[in-house]
């Protein structure tokens, strides 16, 4: 049985800060093939700029497609017209795409990935007055495939219980074709940065409304005034990649005209930085956004021995466990008083760490892949039915 997963417009990088789709796929691909059963053959459509060498390759093939890294044009193009011909022509009998925006037709059965519904949270938030000409354009557009998507799959992927239940919220029509794949983390440490100074929190999200940045820095003013003592200590870095530069532009307003200003700053976002580096020399990481669809940085952290200050939504009480801090994302004071703690207690920071550290132990890549090939596996007995 011939598999095909596209990377074509998938956007290459590292982390749950912006790359989480790209870090699915390298994680998922090495795996697979180092698991993958020879009566399964997995092509790999990805642009040579983005072929990944980690991959041993010793089942999984390699489809280099010359095609351009932007633009919106050729991105449908690749999708609606030349995708579906590949398929036919390769003779694939299992399409997986790793994201909702799959072809409007392909011969292929379909697997489907489905991370989060954020773009619809976002639209459906959003004030009527405030959206603009383009993003009515790219609702409509995303709306359209993503129902095809749904409705044509024969499978689709969960990262997350919250997300499939979301889902099947969404569009009852598919329950039946819902399955939960959790995601996995890479545990590669770097030397501990704890007792280093000074006392560095990450802030790992998309540059996007509701990823929560602008409530991280009320927060910090507020420990600040609680706590005078700790502006020469206290640092927050906020690491991410940035889509929508209207926000980023408003946030780095806010930023500047902070009472913390001096404390908080933007890292660069190093596309090739491996996990264990981006986490490297933080004691501690927030995330305080009002939408997840698995939250990736938060076992990433707990992974690297950092506690985790998060927001109390379903799906991060889901991943992180018990392993993590939930709290109010809108209260600055009693996140204020969280960071406090872990900053002034340390057998509290290390009893935090380590339940994130066990916590991360049912999160691997293998059994991800292996519940994928299952996955493809039934998909592929339907066909021949």
């Amino acid at each position: 049985m011939r598999v095909a997963i596209d990377l074509v417009p998938i956007v290459a990088g590292h982390g749950g800060s912006g790359s989480g789709i790209w870090t699915y796929a390298e994680n998922l691909l090495a795996q697979l093939d180092a698991c993958c059963p020879p009566d399964i053959e997995i092509e790999v459509f990805i642009r040579r700029a983005n072929a990944l060498p980690v991959i041993p390759n010793k089942r999984l093939k390699f489809v280099f497609i010359p095609w351009p890294r932007k633009g919106i044009f050729g991105r449908l193009f690749w999708m609606h017209v030349v995708l579906p011909l590949l398929c036919w022509w390769r003779r694939v009998i299992v399409l997986h795409t790793l994201a909702t925006d799959g072809p409007l037709w392909c011969p292929a059965r379909r697997v489907t990935t489905v991370h989060d519904f954020y773009y619809e949270f976002l639209w459906e938030h959003m004030p009527v007055v405030s959206r603009r000409w383009y993003e009515w354009l790219e609702a409509a557009y995303f709306g359209i495939v993503t129902r095809n998507s749904f409705r044509k799959s024969t499978a689709l992927i969960t990262d997350s219980q919250a997300v499939r239940d979301e889902a099947a919220q969404r569009y009852p029509a598919v329950a039946a074709k819902l399955v939960v794949v959790p995601l996995g983390v890479v545990t590669t440490l770097l030397p501990d940065a704890q007792s280093e100074t000074p006392w560095r929190i990450l802030y790992p999200a998309k540059f996007m409304a509701y990823k929560g940045q602008l409530s991280a820095i009320a927060a910090v003013e507020s420990l600040l005034v609680q706590r005078t003592e700790l502006r020469a200590r206290v640092q927050l870095i906020f690491r991410g990649y940035s889509n929508d530069r209207r926000y980023l532009a408003e946030f780095r307003a806010r930023m500047a005209q902070s009472s913390a200003a001096a404390n908080l700053s933007i890292a660069d976002y190093a596309r090739t930085a491996t996990t264990a580096e981006i986490y490297h020399g933080f004691q501690a990481v927030l995330l305080l956004s009002r939408y997840e669809g698995f939250g990736l940085p938060v076992i990433e952290a707990q992974s690297q021995g950092l506690p985790v200050i998060c927001s109390d939504l379903p799906v991060l009480r889901e991943v992180a466990g018990d392993g993590a801090i939930f709290v109010p994302p809108d209260k600055p004071d009693i996140v204020a008083e969280v960071i406090e703690r872990l900053m002034t207690e340390p057998d509290y920071y290390r009893a935090v760490a380590a339940r994130g550290k066990a916590n991360v132990a049912r999160f691997k890549w293998a059994y991800a892949a292996q519940q994928t090939l299952a996955v493809y596996q039934q998909v592929g007995r339907d066909t021949d039915r």
